[in-house]
């Protein structure tokens, strides 16, 4: 006789049970203890977990170095043409990427036109506005702005010039990481270099981070000045100041080779002998000037002014003379 399936042998009854199946077991009768609970009520599931998605600095840099390469320096999936006349550039660009300039926002912003011109200084080459531009794809490291200042410093002034044009924050860390290598070596390739950008308001900033470079710290770094020469509002008459030690005329020698406006607002300033009496800049101002004549240079005087009860030194061109018969 073939053996019969599980079914088969759990539901015949005929030849096992005889007359009738066995009575299931009577179910527990929960009512007099209250309602049945279901599992879920009698254990609860423990509360999720909040989970904070890890951030990583790796995985941002990498999206950013693909946007650079692949969108900006390949210009691949460009939705924007942006032609700078003054450097006959025509670059494929990203109205995403170019919205992170206030500036460029703005324009985007009130127009639909799948091109836009950017008009830039002549001053500022294409290696500029490269840099500039691609900081709106991958922001630029202080390393790097490191790098380009040892390589092509003049370059970094282009960079300050076009972010200032488009409200970028890349003007305040890249005048800092310039203003942080002054120093007298390098004092006068600056001055040279922020020429063709004098009208701009960075550069009036930049201006006067020179200016306390040379009137404080290159000062501080000579040890000039390091005599009292002032007591109780008194003023010391220049017969009373001591002889200008060697670092005084070291540091009127650096005085000597700069520019002519820009000369004029050193010695001007209160600062470079700060706490000292005017009758010092006075004749540290003089000193300078003689300098300037051994040079070939004998177009300026020095003189004291007082405004407002206040004496400052002044620097101003000599009267012509005029010989009449």
């Amino acid at each position: 006789m073939p053996t019969p399936i599980a079914n088969e042998a759990i539901y015949s009854t005929s030849e096992q049970y005889g007359h009738a199946p066995p009575l299931m077991p009577v179910p527990m009768m929960l009512n007099q203890f209250g309602p049945a609970q279901s599992f879920y009520q009698a254990m609860p599931p423990p509360n999720p977990v909040a989970v904070t998605p890890m951030y990583s600095h790796a995985a941002a840099q990498e999206y950013c170095d693909y946007m650079f390469n692949v969108g900006f320096k390949q210009g691949l999936f460009s939705d924007i043409t942006v032609t700078v006349p003054t450097l006959e550039q025509t670059m494929a660009l990203h109205c995403l990427a170019l919205s992170r300039s206030p500036v460029l926002y703005r324009r985007l912003s009130e127009s639909t036109e799948p091109s836009m011109e950017l008009n830039v200084s002549p001053a500022v080459s294409v290696e500029g506005l490269h840099h500039t531009l691609g900081h709106l794809y991958r922001p630029l490291t202080h390393q790097e702005i490191v790098l380009l200042l040892n390589d092509k410093p003049a370059v970094c002034l282009e960079i300050v010039d076009v972010a200032e044009q488009l409200e970028m924050d890349l003007t305040d860390f890249v005048l800092n990481v310039v203003s942080n290598s002054l120093e007298p070596a390098n004092i006068y390739f600056w001055l040279n270099a922020l020429q063709p950008f004098r009208a701009k308001h960075w550069a009036s900033v930049f201006e006067h981070r020179l200016v306390v470079c040379l009137c404080q710290h290159l000062a501080t770094q000579l040890d000039a000045f390091n005599y009292e020469v002032r007591s109780n509002n008194t003023y010391i008459s220049s017969s009373k100041l001591p002889p200008f030690t060697q670092n005084v005329l070291d540091l009127a020698q650096v005085f000597a080779q700069l520019p002519l406006e820009f000369l004029k607002r050193c010695l001007g300033q209160p600062d470079l002998a700060a706490g000292r009496d005017p009758m010092q800049r006075f004749e540290f101002a003089k000193q300078v000037m003689a300098i300037r004549q051994r040079q070939g240079n004998d177009d300026m005087s020095v003189a004291l002014r007082f405004d407002n009860g206040v004496i400052n030194v002044h620097v101003a061109k000599k009267p012509s003379i005029r010989m009449t018969q």
